[in-house]
């Protein structure tokens, strides 16, 4: 039985890379990325655990390098067969963690995976069948057992894990996160114009607002550049800008890229396809690392619900939000249903991950100011506003006039000889097409 399987510094598992050079590089990368988010201490053994089996199928005779087969059920094998455990209240986890490390994460073993053949006391039996016997219902006790903090530790860990095992087999290993800096006089630089010094004197009240916060300001006061403002002293992980528009998100990229430099800014704004084959995997690890890599991500409010959702391969991404800080623009564009989603997820996670989030709007309407500021617990010193500068930006003076709009036509033309824009609305279309021709 012994034969069937070779050692960790005999076998290749990556390009010009053993097994067990794989492995060190993964548990080094592992305890970085722990220790970033907080995490190594309490769970250091576990990431160990994972990094050291979850590629241990590679080292099964029938698994070759360089072809497509999936590996990840001889690994649970191989953990079942040797009895290896390193905490019975975990082993369940771990067994369930190594077997879906390429996979979405889902209660239960489905699809081919189920149906792959591992030898089992002594047996060939399907994946699924030896699942259900072994693993199922202590993995179901198990999960149960634990508190809500502590599966969300877990799949943060794994994820970061995941992280580290992309990082290796793409060759990124020297990767070290890195925080964003935020100082007043870079944030200046983001501007395109010369600095109002009395708007930023309003603009730096952002610096003293609580770690949950509202901001109503008029369009061209500058909310989205000075927003940086806001983390000045919280020392975030990452800043997250969550903007509504695909332009909106080009235009603020190129925006940042200039002052910080395209190496610490990212995008994105796409779906990963929530199921890819394992045989695919080198698609989703570059879409991943791609997303881990900077201090500043810009993207939209579906990237940061699925993350939180743990939609297919998202798990990977969630745990890059603790100790981070998150700018929602716009926040009225929302929907009911992703306005109650994302309350509902700031609201659960906000003191476990340490959010700092700051909502931002121009039009924000008070129902909309009283429903965040319930629902979330945003204090009155948590709400900057200064809709008021509306009032001095007015550029339009109306005056009522009981006419017909046909006996202002010369009027009209009168104006736009003079090189100046005149809009013109009427009630109907019929009439509309009536005054455009005269004009």
């Amino acid at each position: 039985m012994a034969d069937k399987w070779s050692t960790p510094e005999q076998k290749l598992s990556h390009p010009g890379k053993t097994l067990r050079q794989h492995i060190e590089e993964v548990n080094s990368l592992s305890e970085s990325f722990l220790k970033f988010y907080g995490l190594w201490e309490k769970y250091g053994k576990i990431a160990n655990f994972l990094a050291e089996y979850h590629d241990y199928g590679k080292l099964h005779e029938e698994w070759e390098f360089g072809k497509k087969k999936g590996h990840s059920h001889r690994s649970y094998e191989h953990l079942i067969e040797n009895n290896i455990s390193l905490d019975k209240i975990f082993d369940p986890i771990l067994q369930f963690l190594i077997l879906e490390h390429h996979s979405a994460l889902s209660k239960n073993i489905g699809g081919n995976l189920a149906n792959r053949k591992i030898q089992f006391n002594g047996e060939d039996v399907s994946l699924g069948a030896a699942f259900d016997v072994e693993t199922k219902e202590k993995l179901e006790s198990r999960v149960n057992a634990l508190s809500k903090e502590e599966l969300i530790n877990l799949i943060d860990v794994f994820g970061l894990f995941k992280l580290a095992d992309i990082c290796s087999a793409e060759g990124k290993t020297a990767f070290e996160f890195e925080k964003p800096e935020v100082r007043e006089n870079t944030i200046q630089n983001l501007f395109q114009k010369p600095v109002d010094e009395k708007r930023w004197e309003e603009q730096k009240a952002l610096v003293s607002l609580p770690n949950i916060a509202l901001l109503r300001a008029y369009t061209g006061w500058g909310k989205t550049s000075a927003g940086l403002l806001f983390f000045a002293k919280k020392s975030p992980a990452k800043i997250f800008y969550l903007m509504p528009t695909i332009t909106a998100i080009n235009k603020f990229y190129e925006t940042l890229c200039r002052v910080f430099g395209d190496e610490k800014v990212s995008k994105y704004f796409y779906f990963l396809d929530t199921e890819i084959r394992e045989d695919d995997e080198k698609l989703s690890q570059l879409f991943f690392f791609k997303n881990f890599v900077t201090p500043y991500v810009i993207t939209t409010v579906d990237q940061f619900l699925l993350s939180f959702l743990q939609v297919g391969k998202y798990y990977t991404k969630r745990v890059i939000f603790r100790n981070s800080g998150l700018i929602i623009d716009e926040i009225h564009l929302l929907n009911p249903l992703m306005l109650y989603l994302v309350t509902y997820f700031i609201k659960t996670y906000k003191e476990l991950y340490n959010l700092k989030v700051l909502f931002m709007s121009a039009t924000l309407p008070k129902a909309l100011a009283r429903y965040l500021k319930e629902n979330i617990k945003i204090p009155d010193s948590g709400f900057l506003d200064f809709s008021c500068g509306y009032k001095k930006k007015r550029r339009v003076m109306w005056k009522w006039v009981d006419e017909d709009i046909e006996n202002y036509l010369e009027k009209i033309i009168e104006e736009k000889e003079k090189g100046k824009k005149v809009l013109v609305i009427v009630n109907t279309v019929e009439k509309a097409i009536k005054i455009g021709r005269r004009l």
